[in-house]
C-alpha cells in the first residue's frame, strides 16, 4: 500500500460519513481512544444567529456562542474514564430550529453531528475511554 493511497482512502471515507442528527434529550454514547478531544462548532445551515452553550461534566466550556460558517475549534483534555458533553440551544436563530454542527475529533476519530433543537432544549454526548487507554 502506498501512503498517498491510504490518505486518499481515509479522506474519501470522512467525506462519505453522514452527520448524526441529534434532537432534544438524545444521548449519544461514544467510545473514545485519545486523551484529547477537539470540537469543531459551526452553523449547519444558513448562518442565522443560532446560539448554543456547551458544558463538559456540567462545567461551562462555551457560553451562548453564536455559530458562524467558520468553524470554531476547542481542544480539551479527556483524562477521566467518562466525560459528558451537553449542548443547550440558547435560541432558535432566525430560522428555527437551532441547527449547529459539531464535529468530535482526534487523530483517529471523526464524528460529525448536527443538533436540531428548540430554545432551552439539550442533547448529550457521553464519551467513555476505551479500556486499553485508561
Amino acid at each position: 500500500l502506498k501512503t498517498d493511497n491510504t490518505k486518499e482512502s481515509l479522506h474519501s471515507l470522512i467525506k462519505k460519513t453522514e452527520q448524526i442528527n441529534l434532537m432534544s434529550n438524545d444521548v449519544l454514547n461514544i467510545n473514545w481512544s485519545s486523551n484529547k478531544i477537539s470540537l469543531e462548532i459551526f452553523d449547519a445551515a444558513n448562518v442565522d444567529d443560532d446560539k448554543v452553550s456547551i458544558y463538559v461534566d456540567d462545567k461551562i466550556l462555551l457560553q451562548e456562542y453564536s455559530a458562524l460558517q467558520k468553524k470554531k475549534i476547542i481542544n480539551f483534555q479527556f483524562e477521566k474514564e467518562k466525560c459528558v458533553l451537553k449542548v443547550v440551544a440558547v435560541n432558535e436563530g432566525v430560522q428555527p430550529p437551532n441547527t449547529v454542527s459539531i464535529n468530535l475529533l482526534d487523530s483517529l476519530t471523526y464524528i460529525p453531528l448536527i443538533t436540531k433543537l428548540n430554545k432551552g432544549q439539550a442533547t448529550f454526548f457521553v464519551l467513555r475511554k476505551n479500556k486499553q487507554n485508561r
